[in-house]
């Protein structure tokens, strides 16, 4: 018996399914939640971070982007397409208005 061919192709995962319109609907509510409730005291701990939020809630937040996708493209259990990133700007940049 011959041992396993290395070179042979890789097995690919899996893509996740198509955007439904429950998603879209699920996004537009976290963003609705999130543009009435954003009040100073639930946003100050995230000033300068990007925030993941899920249905009515903060799931994560990171102030590198990238950190942040890494941790929720880690996590199984979250559903694809529901999960909304904002940026939430420091004292400074909300004053500006360059962010």
């Amino acid at each position: 018996m011959s041992a396993p061919d290395p070179s042979g192709p890789a097995t690919a995962t899996a893509a996740p399914p198509d955007p439904t319109p429950a998603d879209a609907d699920a996004l537009f509510a976290s963003a609705f939640w999130f543009d009435t409730h954003a009040t100073a005291e639930l946003i100050e701990p995230y000033r300068g971070m990007h925030v993941a939020i899920l249905g009515e809630q903060i799931i994560d937040a990171d102030s590198d982007k990238e950190s942040l996708f890494r941790r929720l493209d880690a996590q199984d259990a979250l559903p694809p397409y529901r999960v909304l990133i904002r940026y939430v700007p420091t004292e400074e940049e909300a004053w500006s208005g360059l962010w």
